[in-house]
């Protein structure tokens, strides 16, 4: 098995509010799971105006279906960028950076240990927070 990760970023200069940017970003990660069945979220830049940050990860069989899934992807995001919809704002590519690799290149977790640091960090926000009794 073989995974492909994009890093990608949309610059929506448009967008005047998070709502203008997160309606793009929706259409765009709404589009992209339906048409190539993988998955997509914003990762970073949240709370910038006009930048958002999309990872993609796609899972397959082979290197090369993994790859030309992302190229698939990013073409199909030049294209939108090129000539958006009727009444959608334009976004522009930033920068991207993208990976394929075997399952077996990717460091095995512990899960117990992902667990305790989770358990620790919702601890610290709670007693900070002052929801601690």
């Amino acid at each position: 098995m073989h995974l492909g990760a994009l890093q990608i970023e949309l610059i929506v200069r448009a967008s005047e509010s998070l709502k203008d940017k997160r309606r793009v970003i929706k259409s765009v990660k709404d589009r992209l799971h339906r048409e190539h069945m993988i998955s997509v979220a914003e990762v970073a830049t949240q709370d910038h105006l006009q930048v958002a940050t999309l990872g993609i990860a796609v899972a397959s069989e082979g290197a090369q279906r993994c790859a030309a899934v992302l190229d698939s992807v990013v073409s199909k995001l030049e294209e939108r960028a090129s000539r958006p919809g009727a009444g959608e704002l334009t976004y522009e590519i930033g920068s991207q950076s993208r990976r394929v690799m075997a399952l077996e290149e990717i460091p095995v977790t512990d899960p117990e240990a992902g667990r305790a640091a989770v358990d620790a960090e919702m601890l610290r926000y709670a007693e900070t927070e002052g929801f601690s009794s």
